[in-house]
């Protein structure tokens, strides 16, 4: 199985494929295109969201403090 990136962001199964060192690994590769941009990241309500999405933040924010001008996080229920 592989991860999958479309219009609604990344997927996989949790523990199987996704985890959170694939979310930091993902949010850094970001972090690393974004020039003082703007990122927001949504999530579900699914146990695994909080800590994917922290990760993915951290990921992002290992660039430094002026990677982006604004980080969010947006919740949504299914």
């Amino acid at each position: 199985m592989s991860i999958y990136f479309g219009t609604d962001g990344f997927r996989g199964v949790y523990g199987e494929v996704i985890s959170p060192s694939i979310a930091y690994k993902v949010g850094n590769s970001l972090g690393g295109l974004c020039s003082k941009g703007k990122i927001l990241i949504g999530r579900d309500t699914r146990r695994s969201g909080s800590l994917l999405s922290l990760s993915f933040a951290s990921g992002i924010m290992s660039h430094g403090p002026y990677t982006c001008n604004r980080l969010s996080y947006k919740i949504i229920s299914l």
